[in-house]
């Protein structure tokens, strides 16, 4: 059988009956668009800041680091263009396995707002299916203004205009049908998701909306200050106000996934559509995440503060466990993919397949062992009965579980390592170092600070504001005195 790849590719998307309703060219609408252009842009840097924050070396560099990972894998990673009905240029990448066709099965990652496709916070999912074997391909492209996308968003109705131009892309041009697109979404990537899917009912395949929130407005409820008031009046105003995801979930054809972290700081608990009652939708499931599925994660957090950092919405969701004590990994992909094997038997797979290349985990043998002498062993019986237990030798032997937990603590090692060297290898500065797809909810917390220097500076304002009026006004000294 012959299979058709996909190669470095361009695609010019059309106007349809769909996108037209995003957008409305009467000339009064015209005229309030150009009028409430700089709020429309400061809307896009507190909402999309990831059009701001990555300046072209530390893109580049993300894309090298994502096709140096899958070189010599069972995925290429071919690049992708497409040109949306309003001529802007999205750019991204489409991994293909190697013994499939371009139309086979296919999942799309929506990235939350402080991310690049190319580190994509939906690669686990890539990752998973590479180890085990699954028949997917999988699709991401950056929005407007992101990454090497051309152009700046100044409403919600582009950013779903680009969400509607990668779905035309899909079926257009790989020719993947309808029911047999996925969609994964995190953040802000889970609203889009929904609202697309509202869009075109006749994509049935499933959906993930990861840690995303039921509209804009419910996330501003949050914020109790000043900044908070004044977004939630000018959200219709500015163009930042259609993503609904709430709303949407009802009218959505096929399974949907909703995840929450009751402590997440970026979407609390009471902005996510999980506390909406869908009780009589059939096709809705809801899951709560919470602690950490490795034990060895709080102890580390406490003391390498590179990963001290309010993380609840930005860490990828294989590292959480669900309410009911699974890895949320592993409930996800089945979701998605209905796979054959467990999330430690996928690790131990992952470990001990040597000539596996390509991917982001991938520790080396004597990390493992020595991981394995740590955690069980304390610190060593011998030298090499790390190994012995591994292997199940000379009488030592360790569960899969065991074994997974020591290829996890030993590929947490290397990562921590990375972070700290792979910085100043690249040459990257200080401010680089914090955007990469580890850290995107820095990002968010930079996000959140910068609200919380707007707000102080507004209260400024009106302080200044009013110590001039009551200057103006108040009786002078010799007044008084007379």
């Amino acid at each position: 059988m012959t299979v058709r790849q996909i190669e470095p590719n361009s695609f010019q998307a059309v106007w349809t009956e769909e996108n037209k309703k995003l957008v409305d060219t009467s000339t009064i609408s015209k005229i309030c668009q150009a009028v409430s252009y700089p709020l429309r842009r400061i809307g896009m840097m507190l909402l999309l800041p990831s059009t701001f924050i990555f300046n072209k070396r530390t893109v580049n560099a993300s894309i090298r680091e994502l096709n140096a990972s899958w070189r010599g894998s069972e995925y290429k990673i071919n690049p992708v263009t497409i040109t949306s009905p309003d001529q802007k240029t999205l750019r991204g990448h489409f991994a293909q396995r190697a013994d499939l066709p371009a139309n086979a099965p296919l999942i799309i990652c929506f990235e939350p707002n402080a991310s690049l496709s190319s580190s994509a916070s939906g690669a686990w999912l890539l990752e998973y299916a590479n180890l085990e074997s699954l028949p997917y391909n999988f699709l991401f492209v950056d929005y407007r203004g992101v990454g090497q996308s051309e152009g700046n968003p100044t409403s919600t109705q582009q950013i779903l205009l680009d969400a509607d131009s990668v779905l035309q892309f899909a079926q257009t041009h790989l020719k993947v049908s309808p029911e047999k697109i996925g969609f994964y979404g995190h953040s802000f990537g889970g609203a889009v998701v929904a609202c697309l899917k509202q869009m075109h009912p006749e994509c049935t395949g499933p959906a993930v909306l990861d840690r995303t929130f039921s509209s804009l407005p419910a996330i501003l409820d949050s914020f109790q200050g000043l900044l908070g008031w004044i977004g939630k009046k000018l959200l219709p105003h500015i163009g930042w106000n259609m993503l609904e995801a709430g709303k949407a979930i009802p009218q959505l054809k096929g399974r949907t996934l909703i995840t929450c972290h009751p402590q997440d700081r970026v979407i609390p608990q009471k902005a996510s559509p999980a506390i909406i009652d869908y009780s009589h939708l059939s096709e809705v499931e809801k899951m709560q995440i919470g602690n950490e599925g490795w034990d060895f994660w709080d102890e580390r957090k406490k003391r390498d503060h590179s990963v001290n950092v309010p993380n609840a919405h930005g860490k990828p969701l294989y590292r959480f466990e669900t309410d009911q004590g699974a890895l949320a990994l592993h409930k996800t992909a089945q979701f998605l993919f209905s796979p054959s094997k467990g999330p430690d038997e996928l690790w131990i797979k992952r470990f001990s397949e040597s000539s596996y290349k390509g991917g982001f985990i991938h520790p080396e043998k004597s990390q493992v062992y020595q991981a394995v002498a740590k955690l069980f062993q304390n610190g060593g019986l011998y030298f090499g009965s790390g190994e012995d237990a591994f292997h199940n030798r000379r009488g030592l032997s360790l569960t899969n579980a065991q074994k997974a937990q020591a290829i996890r603590e030993a590929w947490y090692e290397q990562e921590l390592l990375s972070q700290r060297i792979k910085p100043i290898r690249q040459g990257f500065s200080a401010e680089e170092i914090g955007m990469d797809d580890r850290c995107t909810t820095r990002a968010a917390v930079s996000a959140l600070r910068l609200i919380e220097k707007v707000e102080t500076g507004i209260r400024w304002v009106i302080k200044g504001w009013h110590s001039i009026t009551n200057a103006g006004t108040a009786p002078s000294k010799k007044a008084s005195r007379s």
